[in-house]
C-alpha cells in the first residue's frame, strides 16, 4: 500500500504541474488510483478489533484514510464542495481513523459546509475540531487550524445571520484562548493562543486588550517584548487607534531592541509615518533619509522612505524639492506603487491649487507614463494589472468617468485571475449606477462578478442589491 501511496502522490504532483491543462481523464485516474489504496485497507467486524490490530493493520487503515482524505481535497480544490464533504464523512466516521486523522478531516469538513453556505453545521464542526484538538495538544507545535476553529465558528454564525449566537461565541473563544494560554506557560502553544486572542479582540474592535494580551509575551533571554510582536502593537496603535505617539514609542523601542534584526528599516520607516501624522516634517525626513543603504531593506521600503520624503518637502511648502524627490521615486523605483503615487501626485497637487493649465500638462504625462507599463506586451502581468489599476485612478480623479470605464473594462478582460481585474466588474457596476446613470449595465456589470465570484464574502448583499435594481428597472434575470 505504502508503493502505491507513493505511485498515486507522484501522479499527483504531475498533474500540478499540468496545471489547468489537467483533464477530466487525468483527475478519473488519479482518483482510481487514491480509491485502490483505499479499497485494499482491511474491513473492521468488531470494534474489538481495533484496539487487538498489529501496526501493519493500523498502517493499512491509516493509509486507506489518508487516501480518501487526498480524493476529498481534490474535489475541494475543484469546488465540488458536496463531494468532499461526503468524503471526508467517510473517514471521520471510519472507526479506524486516528483522532488527529479525524480532527484534520472535520476541519476540511467545516469548511466545505461553509463554501456550501451551511454556516450553523460548519460552526458545529468547527467547535468539534477545537474540542478534539485539547486531547491531542503538543506543546510546541501548536495546529493553527485547529486554533481557528472557536474563531471560525463565531463568524459561522454571523454569517448565518445570528448576532446573538455570535457574541456568546465570541465569549467562549476568549475562555478557550486563555486556558491554554494558563495550562501552556512557556510553550509556542501559549504564543499561538496568544496570537489568536489578540486576533479576536481585533476583531471585536477591543484594541487596547489585543495589545495587552500582546504584551505579555517576552523574550526569554532579554525580557524584552518580540521584534514581530512589537511590530504588530507598533501597526494596532498606528492604523487602528491612530494614536501616533504611542506607536512612535514602540518604534523606538525595536530600534533600541533589536538594531541587527531584519525588520530594522521596515521599523525606521513605520517611525516615520508616525513623525510624519503628528506634522514632524523635517524629524520624518530625517529618521527615512539614507534607508536604502541599510542592510536587508527591501525596494519597497525604500521606494516608501523616498516618497514620504518627497511628501514631507511638500507639507514644508518646499514644492520644487518635493517636484524633484517625485521625479526621483518614479525614475528610481520606476514600475512599482510608489511610483505611479509620485506620479499621480503631480496633477492633484495642481488641482487642490486651482493650477488648471498645469493639470492638464502633468496628467497627460502621467497616462503616458503609466501607459507604459500596462502595455500588453509587459514582461510582468501583475505589474501590468497593477499600472492599469492606477489607469484608471488617475482618469477617475481628473473625472473622465467614461475613460476609466473603459480601463475598467480592459483590466477585466485582460487579468481577471488578478485582484485589479476580478473586482473590476463590481467597481464598474458602481460608476455606471452612480455617475454615469447606466442601470442596465450596471446590473450587467454587477452579475458578471456574482458569477465569477459566488463564494465572495458579500455575495448576499450584492445578490439583495441585483434584485432591487432589477426591480426598480422591470429587468427580469
Amino acid at each position: 500500500m505504502e508503493r502505491m501511496m507513493l505511485q498515486a502522490d507522484r501522479l499527483s504532483d504531475q498533474l500540478k504541474l499540468k496545471g489547468p491543462a489537467t483533464t477530466e481523464e487525468d483527475l478519473n485516474k488519479l482518483i482510481a488510483a487514491y480509491r485502490g489504496i483505499a479499497d485494499k485497507a482491511p474491513l473492521v467486524t468488531v470494534s474489538s478489533e481495533i484496539k487487538q490490530a498489529s501496526d501493519e493493520k493500523k498502517q493499512a487503515w491509516a493509509l486507506g484514510s489518508l487516501a480518501i482524505t487526498r480524493i476529498g481535497n481534490l474535489y475541494l480544490d475543484r469546488k465540488a464542495y458536496d463531494r468532499a464533504f461526503d468524503l471526508f464523512k467517510e473517514v471521520a466516521e471510519n472507526p479506524t481513523t486516528t483522532p488527529l486523522q479525524r480532527n484534520a478531516v472535520i476541519n476540511y469538513m467545516a469548511h466545505s459546509a461553509e463554501n456550501l453556505g451551511n454556516y450553523p453545521e460548519a460552526a458545529e464542526l468547527f467547535d468539534s475540531l477545537s474540542a478534539g484538538y485539547l486531547p491531542l495538544i503538543a506543546p510546541d507545535n501548536p495546529n493553527l487550524d485547529a486554533l481557528d476553529g472557536p474563531i471560525k465558528s463565531a463568524d459561522m454564525w454571523m454569517r448565518a445571520g445570528n448576532k446573538e449566537i455570535y457574541f456568546e461565541k465570541t465569549r467562549q473563544a476568549e475562555s478557550y484562548f486563555k486556558a491554554l494560554i494558563d495550562n501552556y506557560k512557556g510553550t509556542l502553544v501559549e504564543s499561538a493562543a496568544v496570537g489568536k486572542l489578540s486576533a479576536l479582540y481585533l476583531k471585536l474592535s477591543r484594541f487596547a486588550d489585543a495589545i495587552e494580551a500582546l504584551s505579555s509575551v517576552r523574550n526569554d533571554s532579554s525580557g524584552n517584548i518580540s521584534p514581530g510582536v512589537l511590530m504588530t502593537i507598533a501597526d494596532i496603535y498606528m492604523s487602528r487607534l491612530r494614536d501616533f505617539r504611542s506607536a512612535e514609542k514602540i518604534y523606538r523601542d525595536f530600534l533600541e531592541f533589536y538594531p541587527n534584526h531584519e525588520s530594522f528599516s521596515a521599523s525606521t520607516l513605520g517611525l516615520g509615518f508616525c513623525l510624519f501624522e503628528q506634522a514632524r516634517y523635517a524629524q520624518a525626513r530625517e529618521t527615512v533619509g539614507g534607508i536604502e543603504k541599510m542592510s536587508n531593506v527591501s525596494q519597497q521600503t525604500a521606494a516608501q522612505a523616498n516618497y514620504l520624503i518627497a511628501i514631507c518637502y511638500e507639507k514644508e511648502d518646499k514644492w520644487e524639492l518635493a517636484r524633484g524627490q517625485l521625479d526621483f521615486v518614479r525614475t528610481s523605483f520606476a514600475g512599482t506603487d510608489q511610483a505611479f503615487e509620485a506620479a499621480l501626485y503631480l496633477p492633484n497637487y495642481y488641482r487642490r491649487r486651482g493650477m488648471t493649465d498645469m493639470v492638464r500638462k502633468s496628467f497627460d504625462e502621467i497616462v503616458r507614463y503609466i501607459s507604459k507599463y500596462a502595455d500588453e506586451n509587459a514582461a510582468n502581468p501583475v505589474a501590468a494589472s497593477r499600472a492599469l489599476g492606477y489607469l484608471v485612478r488617475a482618469y477617475t480623479e481628473n473625472d473622465d468617468i467614461k475613460a476609466a470605464a473603459e480601463q475598467l473594462t480592459l483590466l477585466h478582460d485582460r487579468f481577471p485571475q488578478f485582484p485589479e481585474g476580478k473586482f473590476a466588474p463590481l467597481r464598474l457596476s458602481e460608476i455606471y449606477q452612480n455617475s454615469l446613470f447606466d442601470t442596465a449595465r450596471a446590473i450587467a456589470w454587477l452579475k458578471i462578478f456574482i458569477d465569477e465570484n459566488p463564494d465572495a464574502k458579500d455575495v448576499e448583499n450584492l445578490k439583495e442589491h441585483l434584485n432591487i435594481l432589477e426591480s426598480r428597472t422591470g429587468i427580469t434575470p
